[in-house]
């Protein structure tokens, strides 16, 4: 059994991992469930690429951002 990363598969075959948990994502290269970005809640392909994000942020191609991003934006 290899460190704790399998511990963050949540659905797996004999082939390897298909689901990771919320915050992980399966990395092609290493074959794993990889920590995502503080800035992700859930993230897929890689890190940073987001698919939903913490509370009082909002979702943008694929980019989680807060809310003093948008001030000023209508001026």
């Amino acid at each position: 059994m290899q460190h704790n990363k399998e511990q963050n598969c949540i659905v797996q075959n004999n082939f390897g991992c298909l689901k990771c948990d919320d915050t992980y994502y399966f990395d092609e290269s290493t074959k794993q469930c990889e920590s995502c970005d503080p800035s992700c809640l859930t993230c897929v392909e890689t890190s940073t690429k987001c698919l939903s994000c913490p509370q009082n942020t909002y979702l943008s191609n694929y980019k989680c951002n807060t809310n003093n991003d948008l001030n000023l934006t209508c001026d």
